[in-house]
């Protein structure tokens, strides 16, 4: 196959706010920065703002997953997709979009995601949380009509 490029999907955040991401996101060292930002753009102008990380692969591995289930102990073998990237953008504290750079993986559903990628077949990116925590990122599978 292809070396394939980093592609670019939005995520279904089911109406959470930045601070569901408080965990993952202070992982970066940018995000202080971008959080003070945040904090006296919104006191300040009360408008949108957008704020990319874009230095995951030199701070920690974030793999995506490709599962029906996801559990809180998520199996390597499920795993599909690397972050390379979350852009976000914000009203106040509430997550207006959020898109994530992703690479497919060389494991079997890796693979998989890559396929129905270059086959032009729509994929949901979801956010798996525990309490007020996303964990990780997963693809659902989707469903074709018999």
């Amino acid at each position: 196959m292809k070396k394939f490029d980093i592609k670019k999907i939005d995520v279904i955040t089911n109406d959470r706010t930045l601070d569901y991401y408080e965990n993952l996101l202070k992982r970066f060292p940018e995000y202080n920065a971008i959080k003070r930002e945040i904090k006296l753009t919104n006191l300040l102008e009360g408008k949108r703002v957008q704020f990319e990380i874009d230095d995951i692969k030199n701070t920690g591995v974030l793999w995506g997953m490709l599962t029906d289930e996801p559990t809180i102990d998520p199996k390597l073998q499920d795993s599909c997709f690397d972050t390379k990237s979350m852009t976000f953008v914000l009203n106040g504290n509430k997550i207006e979009k959020l898109t994530i750079g992703i690479t497919p993986l060389k494991t079997e559903k890796g693979k998989i995601l890559e396929s129905l990628i270059e086959s032009d077949i729509e994929i949901e990116i979801r956010e798996f949380s525990i309490g007020n925590s996303i964990l990780y990122f997963y693809v659902s599978l989707p469903r074709i009509a018999a």
